[in-house]
C-alpha cells in the first residue's frame, strides 16, 4: 500500500514477449471498490531491459492508496502504424510487503566475504564474470561503515528468473559511473565441490542464506539501496532500468 513499484511485461496474442522500446505506453489504475469506472491517476511506464534485445519491462510506480482489489488499463500504440491495443487487469493490494521496505532500518547480517574463502571468488559467487569488489565486505560491516551500499540478493547459476545475470550486469554498469559499494549476496545455500558451487536441497527446494530470510525476498533476484543512515532508500525487484538506479544511488549519494 502506498506509492509502490509494479513490473508489466508486453506479450503478443501468440504469447511471445514484445520488446519494443519504439512502443507508446500509458497505465490506468483503478480502486475498484472506490471507483471502478475513474482511475485514480494514469502514468507512463519506464522502458526497462530485462535481457537486452530479448525481454523488455515497463516500470510504474502508483500510488495505491488503500488496500483491496484494483485494476489496471494498459494501452500501447505503435508510432510506426498507428495501430493502438489496449488490454485490461486485475490484482490484489495488500496492506504488508515482504522484508523490510522502504524507511525501515536494515538488519544486519553476516554475509561471505572473500577472505572467508581465502580470495577464491568461485566459492562464494555463481557469476561467471563476477566483479570481486562485491563481495569484499559483509552486509553487517557495510551498514557499521554508515555509508551508502546497494544490497544485491542474485544467483545467476540457479535463478529462477533467469534474470539474476542481466541485473547483476546492470548494477555493474551503472556503479562505474555512479559509484557506490556492492555487496552482492547469493540467496540460497550453496556447498563447493567438484571445482563448482552447488546448491543445498532440502523437500525438492533450495535452502535459503540467513540474509535472504531476514530480508524476506519471495524471489530474486532483488536489490535494495541502504543510505548512510542505514535504512532502506529504495528497492528493486527482479528488473531495473539502468536510468533508474543510477537516479536512485544519486538521491542517496549527493
Amino acid at each position: 500500500m502506498g506509492q509502490s513499484r509494479l513490473l508489466f511485461a508486453l506479450v503478443d496474442d501468440q504469447n511471445r514477449p514484445i520488446a519494443d522500446e519504439t512502443l507508446e505506453v500509458e497505465i490506468g489504475f483503478f480502486d475498484l471498490c472506490a471507483d471502478p469506472a475513474t482511475a485514480t491517476e494514469v502514468v507512463t511506464p519506464a522502458f526497462a531491459w530485462g535481457i537486452v534485445g530479448q525481454r523488455a519491462f515497463y516500470v510504474a510506480t502508483p500510488e495505491l492508496t488503500q488496500p483491496g482489489p484494483w485494476g489496471a488499463a494498459v494501452a500501447v500504440r505503435d508510432p510506426a502504424t498507428g495501430v493502438s491495443t489496449e488490454a485490461k487487469l486485475q490484482f490484489s493490494v495488500s496492506e504488508g510487503g515482504f522484508g523490510p521496505r522502504i524507511g525501515d532500518a536494515a538488519p544486519a547480517v553476516k554475509t561471505p566475504t572473500l577472505a572467508d574463502v581465502g580470495g577464491d571468488i568461485r566459492r562464494i559467487s555463481t557469476d561467471p564474470t563476477p566483479e570481486p569488489a562485491f563481495y569484499e565486505t559483509s552486509l553487517d560491516a557495510a551498514l557499521a561503515a554508515q555509508e551508502p551500499f546497494i544490497l544485491a540478493f542474485a544467483t545467476p547459476g540457479f535463478c529462477k528468473s533467469e534474470q539474476c545475470g542481466p541485473t547483476l550486469d546492470v548494477v555493474k554498469s551503472v556503479v562505474k559511473a555512479a559509484p557506490i559499494r556492492v555487496i552482492a549476496v547469493e540467496p540460497y545455500e550453496l556447498v563447493y565441490q567438484d571445482g563448482r558451487l552447488q546448491p543445498v536441497v532440502q523437500d525438492g527446494n533450495y535452502v535459503p542464506v540467513e540474509a535472504a530470510n531476514v530480508y524476506g525476498i519471495p524471489s530474486e533476484p532483488w536489490l535494495f539501496l541502504v543510505g548512510a543512515d542505514g535504512t532502506i532508500a529504495n528497492s528493486f525487484e527482479a528488473v531495473v532500468g539502468e536510468q533508474e538506479l543510477a537516479d536512485a544511488i544519486r538521491a542517496v549519494t549527493r
